[in-house]
């Protein structure tokens, strides 16, 4: 919490050619990334499908600095 102007949504997704990195493997990826980001608890339809995550449960004023504000500052939006 302390740090939340100075972060911002990424991911290590590294597309290639590999035939299984179609459309729906990356949105159950990303779908798992965000996930952390909003949820307290969640389970990913990506890899270990039965294993219960813990989550950051962020609040949509730190979403909104996560997803938005602070890339904007970084990109100069």
């Amino acid at each position: 919490m302390k740090y939340q102007d100075r972060i911002l949504f990424g991911s290590d997704i590294i597309l290639d050619n590999a035939e299984y990195k179609n459309a729906g493997w990356i949105y159950d990826r990303m779908k798992c990334d965000i996930y952390l980001y909003q949820k307290a608890e969640y389970v990913c339809d990506f890899g270990e499908k039965d294993i219960i995550h813990q989550g950051f449960n962020f609040e949509k004023t730190i979403l909104r600095k996560l997803y938005w504000e602070n890339p904007a500052k970084v990109f100069g939006w």
